[in-house]
């Protein structure tokens, strides 16, 4: 791994990490980054249901935030008054549901672990029952912004996500071109080449699964 220092830190950054999408791996690389800020300069929601203490904290305590990390939704900026960009890595929707519904499976801390376990629940049924609605176009979702996990993503939604990307984002990269991605951060405060494989990911064995999902979304 080869990781470069910018003279530009002047940009407090926001990750995005959008669930099985990598983020674990830059995660730690802006720790590693930032590794010079004082801890309460340097703020991790670990899930989304912690999102709410992000938004409790104190004027004061949200002030001294410089970097920001973690599964939150678009509209986290609006907690600071200083300049702010955010940060995200997506992946083709279909195999990062799989992936999804394969961590669930296996991860016996997961909360849906038994649920999937004990119902024999199928990929496609996990994924195209309609409980569990921010599987639908969740990184759509988080990137646009909105608070309603059951609102179905129509065009709206789309041009929002696309209209947040081109305005508050220094970048969007892409899991099927994880080096690339990360070498298109020089603009920011790092940039980073990898060599090997991307950590932070599940890989699985499909078969028919992908093919399946595609067959009940397009019905």
């Amino acid at each position: 791994m080869i990781v470069k220092h910018m003279a530009n830190r002047t940009e407090n950054i926001g990750f995005l990490h959008i669930p099985k999408t990598g983020g674990t791996t830059l995660r730690d690389i802006f720790y590693s980054q930032y590794s010079y800020l004082n801890e309460d300069e340097v703020y991790t929601v670990r899930t989304l249901h912690e999102t709410q203490k992000f938004w409790d904290l104190s004027e004061e305590a949200a002030e001294k935030i410089k970097l920001l990390i973690g599964h939150f939704k678009f509209g986290a900026h609006y907690k600071f008054s200083k300049t702010f960009k955010y940060v995200a890595f997506i992946r083709d929707p279909i195999e990062r549901s799989l992936s999804s519904y394969y961590f669930s499976k296996w991860d016996v801390n997961n909360e849906q672990y038994e649920y999937i376990n004990k119902s024999h629940i199928s990929p496609v049924d996990f994924l195209c029952g309609g409980r569990f609605p921010w599987l639908e176009n969740t990184q759509t979702k988080l990137i646009a912004g909105i608070d309603d996990a059951s609102q179905p993503c129509d065009e709206e939604i789309y041009r929002r996500a696309i209209s947040n990307i081109e305005n508050h984002f220094h970048m969007v990269g892409t899991i099927e071109k994880y080096d690339e991605s990360l070498i298109a951060t020089e603009n920011m405060t790092i940039a980073v080449q990898f060599n090997g494989k991307t950590r932070g990911t599940i890989d699985v064995n499909t078969d028919s699964s992908k093919d399946d999902i595609i067959q009940n979304i397009t019905k």
